[in-house]
């Protein structure tokens, strides 16, 4: 005698002898439920081989990618990637993994466009006379400063997580102290402020266009000051030493 199931993917009601001990309606929900569960014996034969020892050792001692690993031991990427999980092996974040890959920052053969231009040098003069060259540029960074955070306020957003300082990204305009945007301000009600520049728009000798005094260096410290807050400024040319940057943001909070 036929009785009345609910399927378990779908919830769509259906008729079954019980004696077929069905739990679907249709094989097309069978196997819908199956995608992403691991199989019942995944990992069991290489896991006699990759222990966690040794992948913890090839992971991070060798640097070998994941990749990497998988070809080393014919195996596919997701099995060595169960494994990970598994043994609850933490995984590289993308900054680190793109250093182990190339140190130097850029693709192999690939000559960046600024190369051997620095701000005072006659290069970059004549480049910037180019009217053209100009707009370009131009049209380049501000496309880049409209993007919220930007590449220097995500490694500050990095490097606070990582030692757990106490401040929020706030330079999407969420919080306007009198009349400017912070980029990161105490969470916790102190009066402290962290401000990321960049030469380009901050710099008076540096600048591509007129810095008034409240965007220079002094002329904001003096202006959070008169508000109460105490204001430390990160430009964007010394980020690369991100031990320093930790330093510095420490020793800001102690202060």
């Amino acid at each position: 005698m036929l009785e009345t199931l609910i399927c378990e993917y779908c919830e769509r009601v259906f008729d079954a002898y019980p004696s077929s001990n069905r739990r679907y309606c249709s094989l097309v929900c069978y196997h819908k439920n199956l995608r992403g569960k691991p199989t019942w014996n995944k990992g069991r034969g290489i896991q006699q081989k990759l222990t966690k020892r040794l992948l913890n050792y090839l992971y991070w001692e060798e640097k070998l990618s994941i990749s990497d690993i998988a070809k080393s031991f014919s195996c596919s990427y997701g099995t060595v990637y169960y494994l990970m999980e598994k043994y609850n092996i933490p995984r590289r974040s993308r900054s680190e993994s793109l250093k182990i890959k190339n140190p130097g920052g850029f693709k192999v053969g690939y000559t960046p466009w600024n190369k051997g231009i620095t701000y005072e040098s006659p290069k970059n003069k004549e480049y910037w006379a180019n009217p053209v060259n100009r707009k370009l540029q131009l049209e380049r960074i501000f496309k880049g400063f409209a993007k919220k955070p930007t590449t220097p306020e995500r490694l500050i957003i990095k490097i606070c997580e990582e030692n757990k300082f106490p401040f929020k990204y706030c330079g999407d305009g969420s919080k306007i102290i009198g009349g400017k945007v912070p980029d990161f301000l105490h969470e916790k009600g102190k009066k402290k402020i962290i401000e990321v520049f960049g030469r380009v728009f901050h710099d008076p000798s540096k600048a591509i266009f007129d810095v008034t005094w409240d965007r220079q260096y002094f002329g904001r410290l003096a202006y959070y000051s008169q508000l109460g807050y105490d204001c430390l400024i990160l430009w964007d040319d010394e980020l690369e030493d991100e031990e320093m940057v930790a330093r510095k943001i420490r020793g800001f909070l102690d202060a």
